[in-house]
C-alpha cells in the first residue's frame, strides 16, 4: 500500500504543477490585457483593449473552472470536456 500511495502521491504533485502552470498563462494574460486597457488614451482603442480585456477574464474564470472540473473528476473524458 506505501509504494501505491506514493506513486499517487507523486501523479497527484505532478497534475497539480500542470494545473497551476495553466492557471498562471492564464493570468498572465489577463493581467497584461487589463495594464494594456489602463495605458491606453486613445478611445477607439481603449474600448477595443477593453473588449479585450473582457475576454481574457472571461477565458480566465472558464479556463479556472476547467481546471477544477479536470482536477476533481479522474475519470473524465478530455476530448469530450473541449466540446
Amino acid at each position: 500500500c506505501k509504494v501505491k500511495c506514493r506513486i499517487q502521491h507523486q501523479r497527484t504533485k505532478a497534475c497539480l504543477k500542470k494545473l497551476g502552470m495553466a492557471f498562471l498563462v492564464y493570468l498572465y494574460y489577463t493581467i497584461s490585457n487589463y495594464d494594456d486597457y489602463i495605458e491606453d488614451n486613445n478611445p477607439n482603442s481603449k474600448r477595443l483593449n477593453g473588449l479585450t480585456f473582457l475576454a481574457s477574464f472571461l477565458v480566465l474564470i472558464s479556463g479556472t473552472i476547467y481546471l477544477y472540473v479536470i482536477y476533481e473528476d479522474k475519470d473524465v473524458n478530455i476530448e469530450l470536456a473541449f466540446n
